[in-house]
């Protein structure tokens, strides 16, 4: 069995011809309307398709492997739903960054782009709330009994919801002049954890069926997980390149985001180091040279090796909680590599 990466790969070849079969049959309702109404949906449809890791999806996959015998072909109208809600919060998130950049192409409001005022990003919110509905669509579509449908669309709502509030907290923390770093893991649970990690595994219990012991273990994997995939982006977001990343470096540096990172940045500075990171943070106008001495500082203080350490002390969390489930042996496999993958990925 391939670990890590290489398996995420191996999914991807059952997955993308799912999404490109759902995307198929919808088309054919949205060309017997308007122009606009299909350019929406080619550009959704490109978007969704353009790459990715799908993680998410693979997260729901094998983790009702682990727990079922039963054909895991059945979970893949769920599958295309994680990744319409992440393509739905992604359009979103990218206009409330103003982000030009994701997934090593243009973001929607930037492909809507004209002189009209406002015109792209009102365009790309109306796409972003498409993939949100369509995700509920593909949640129904499946062959599981309505009873459970039910639950996992409840849950899709909820998360979707949730993801709301953790985005308002990370836009209103740009504002404070300092945070505790509890306050930054409820931001990463609610912005990143609830869709990205709890939505795929805790509907993967849903599913199979398992008890409330195995689906609080589940929980505890699922924000740990997603706390542990955000610091991890924080760093690669600061110190990835444009073309590992898909996205542009920086930006969450000179938008002035509320990091792990950036916190225990300011802590433990002197006050000629603050003055030296406010130069590039929270400073769309900063310069290279600014932002290399931010880095440099980030590093110095040893803010980049607290959070390595974070990631750490939950990976092994994670790992103690797995041993606690009775997870079939591919299940079990690929939840570890992809737990070691997350913490490791290379900046």
């Amino acid at each position: 069995m391939s670990t890590g990466p290489n398996q995420l790969k191996d999914f991807q070849t059952i997955l993308s011809p799912a999404i490109e079969t759902f995307f198929h049959n919808y088309r054919q309702q949205v060309e017997a309307l308007w122009p606009l109404a299909k350019d929406m949906f080619e550009k959704l449809a490109e978007f969704t398709l353009r790459g990715g890791k799908r993680t998410r999806p693979a997260l729901l996959y094998y983790g009702y492997i682990g727990f079922s015998a039963e054909n895991p072909e059945k979970l893949l109208p769920i599958c295309i739903a994680c990744e319409l809600m992440q393509s739905f919060l992604l359009i979103h998130d990218d206009i409330m960054d103003q982000s030009d950049l994701r997934r090593g192409g243009k973001t929607i409001h930037q492909q809507f782009n004209s002189e009209k005022n406002y015109y792209g990003e009102s365009m790309a919110i109306l796409v972003g709330n498409l993939a949100g509905y369509l995700g509920l669509r593909a949640i129904a579509s499946s062959e599981f009994a309505a009873t459970v449908k039910n639950q996992v669309m409840d849950l899709y709502a909820q998360i979707c919801i949730d993801a709301g509030y953790g985005q308002a907290l990370d836009i209103s923390y740009t504002a404070l002049p300092s945070l505790h770093e509890d306050n930054i893991y409820t931001m990463y649970r609610y912005k990143t954890a609830r869709y990205t990690s709890e939505f795929p595994l805790l509907s993967a219990a849903i599913l199979a069926q398992q008890n409330d012991r195995n689906t609080a273990h589940i929980k505890n994997i699922a924000i740990d997980l997603g706390i542990l995939f955000q610091i991890q982006d924080d760093i690669l977001g600061l110190f990835g390149a444009d073309h590992i990343t898909g996205k542009q470096a920086s930006l969450d540096l000179l938008h002035g985001k509320k990091t792990l990172l950036i916190c225990k940045a300011f802590e433990n500075s002197n006050e000629e180091q603050k003055q030296q990171l406010l130069r590039a943070h929270n400073n769309p106008n900063a310069t290279s040279e600014d932002i290399a001495l931010a880095k440099k500082i980030i590093i110095g203080t040893g803010a980049l090796a607290y959070a390595n350490e974070v990631i750490t002390k939950r990976t092994a969390c994670i790992l103690n909680e797995i041993e606690k489930l009775s997870l079939n042996p591919v299940g079990e496999a690929f939840l570890k590599d992809l737990v070691h993958y997350c913490g490791n990925r290379n900046y």
